[in-house]
């Protein structure tokens, strides 16, 4: 890391010999295919005296690179691969067995590493200028951010061998390769090369090296937010644990937290910035993560999350508003919250957030009563109906009674006034006939 250092060190001094604002991230390439690294191998060791080493990857280019010498008992290497030998090593072979109880499980060995895409979060590390010296950040939440921006600075460590893939276009500020500064040209010169090809593979994809700083001190996006499908491809997300998550520009999964938007002064610099916001986040807030940028929008927006639900992610937010705002030093004269997840655990884990903590015995509330008015209703209901199906029969029998006494008094009170009527018909027949003259004298002459 040598080289690394003395770079980061000449670009710091570059830029304040010029008197601009360095805003330059430099990111570092983190798999290697180095023969000395124990990831690389299947028994998570490196090759010893008893070991067959098997470079052979199903007939796929290979580079391995040693930078310390190495005894093996054989070496297995496809066809188009390479051992690259860095300051001195060698590599040599053992035909007895005197060492193999110095050997822990000895046999056949197997080279593990895989091509790697360069759009892999996880493929990279930040490393930031602090008191002249190169110290590693932690992974940032902001996926696509991990991924070297078009302004930032790409280092390849010095002795080491890789696997890289890229289908996609290519714009960094600077690239360093081999403790070298790369243009355009020059890299593409290697990646292309027989030795280079195994290395790199850029089959379709094209690197550009622009060697442009972002120029604006309020910072610049990052510019790889429009490969987010192959960035968060990359990316598992865990399930969140508050109820109503977000998703800010650069992050592949949904956080749990608060999501501030923020307005800036005239004298706003973003390198300050993220120093002063550093030092109080690792100060005053712990359990929670606090990461800056600048959006494709054009606006500063701060994340912060935690481990947990949010609710200390929320907290930390007020607090940070009003610390922005007040210590002069952010030049920072407001801040919004743009995104607020729900803190409201899932799970069945508790919520932290006050307004919410009347819905449920409110809903419980209401259901109740609503149960105990139909239930009164109902018994309501039920009475009346029960006095009624007892009085009504009783009502209808004395109706009846009544009424067939009254219709058997009129039945004979008919029978009587039709037997008077029968009476007086028969009584004055006379009166009511009439003499036909047809047949009056058949009626005297009998007489």
């Amino acid at each position: 890391m040598n080289g690394g250092r003395n770079v980061g060190l000449v670009w710091l001094l570059t830029c304040l010999l010029l008197g601009k604002q360095c805003l330059a991230v430099t990111k570092q390439w983190l798999p290697d295919t180095n023969f000395n690294n124990p990831a690389n191998w299947n028994k998570g060791r490196v090759p010893c005296d008893g070991d067959n080493v098997q470079l052979a990857r199903s007939n796929k280019p290979l580079a391995v690179s040693l930078r310390r010498s190495r005894t093996i008992k054989s070496l297995s290497l496809s066809m188009n691969g390479e051992v690259i030998f860095y300051d001195g090593a060698e590599l040599s072979f053992s035909d007895t067995d005197q060492d193999l109880n110095a050997c822990q499980d000895p046999g056949d060995l197997h080279f593990l590493a895989s091509v790697q895409n360069w759009y892999n979060p996880y493929n990279w590390q930040e490393v930031a200028l602090n008191k002249q010296a190169l110290t590693a950040s932690s992974v940032s939440i902001l996926h696509a951010d991990n991924v070297p921006c078009v302004h930032d600075t790409v280092v390849f460590p010095q002795d080491s061998s890789f696997l890289v893939k890229s289908d996609l276009p290519i714009t960094v500020a600077s690239i360093e390769l081999f403790g070298k500064v790369q243009s355009t040209a020059s890299f593409k010169d290697f990646y292309s090369s027989d030795s280079g090809s195994l290395q790199f593979n850029f089959t379709g994809a094209k690197a550009d090296i622009t060697a442009t700083e972002c120029d604006d001190q309020t910072g610049c996006p990052c510019g790889y937010w429009k490969f987010a499908e192959t960035i968060c491809s990359h990316v598992t997300c865990k399930k969140p644990a508050c109820s109503d998550p977000f998703k800010p520009e650069g992050s592949c999964c949904p956080l749990c937290g608060s999501l501030l938007k923020l307005s800036l002064g005239k004298d706003f610099k973003m390198d300050d910035y993220r120093a002063l916001l550093f030092n109080v986040s690792q100060n005053e807030y712990e359990g929670v993560t606090v990461v800056t940028s600048k959006t494709q929008a054009g606006f500063v927006q701060i994340v912060l999350t935690d481990q947990e639900n949010g609710k200390k992610a929320q907290i930390a937010a007020e607090h940070l508003k009003e610390v922005m705002i007040s210590e002069k030093a952010f030049n920072v004269v407001g801040a919004e919250v743009l995104e607020q997840s729900d803190s409201k655990a899932v799970a069945g884990k508790k919520t932290g957030q006050r307004k919410n903590s009347l819905i449920i015995p409110l809903a419980v509330g209401l259901t109740l009563l609503f149960l105990f008015v139909v239930l009164v209703i109902f018994l309501i209901c039920r009475r009346t109906q029960r006095l009624r199906s007892l009085s009504f029969p009783l009502v209808m029998e004395d109706d009846l009674e009544l009424a067939e006494i009254e219709n058997m008094q009129d039945i004979g009170k008919g029978d009587q006034d039709l037997g008077q009527n029968r009476l007086d018909i028969d009584g004055n027949r006379g009166q009511l006939t009439m003499d036909n003259p047809l047949y009056e004298s058949t009626t005297t002459v009998a007489e």
